[in-house]
């Protein structure tokens, strides 16, 4: 994580644990049977206080706005949501980084394009 704290390139930093959204119960495919979701929420929490440790230690004038969100649909729609304000009021594009585990970022695909596995 620190090589992206470091960069000073991310105005907005998003963690979400692979839940698809709070009203649907995961399937086996979207899902890691080895945590609950209350332990996957912590894990967010807890890679949100590493960011902003990291970025404590940095001498960056600029510090990334940080959210801990629940699910994967809310965290689309909270991106969707600051992008179309960014393109209202400057015109510019937003660009999106997903990173994490096979299991999120192919539930994240799927939330943004339903029949890509089609």
């Amino acid at each position: 994580m620190e090589p992206f704290v470091k960069s000073h390139l991310f105005s907005q930093v998003i963690f979400c644990p692979i839940v698809l959204s709070s009203n649907v119960r995961p399937t086996s495919e979207i899902w890691s049977k080895v945590e609950s979701e209350e332990d996957l929420r912590q894990k967010c929490q807890g890679h949100a206080e590493v960011w902003k440790r990291t970025e404590a230690g940095s001498v960056a004038e600029s510090k990334a706005k940080l959210e801990v969100l629940d699910s994967l649909e809310s965290m689309l729609n909270y991106a969707e949501s600051l992008a179309d304000e960014k393109f209202c009021t400057t015109g510019k594009e937003v660009s999106i980084l997903v990173t994490g585990s096979l299991h999120l970022v192919g539930t994240f695909l799927s939330l943004i394009d339903p029949h890509s596995c089609d």
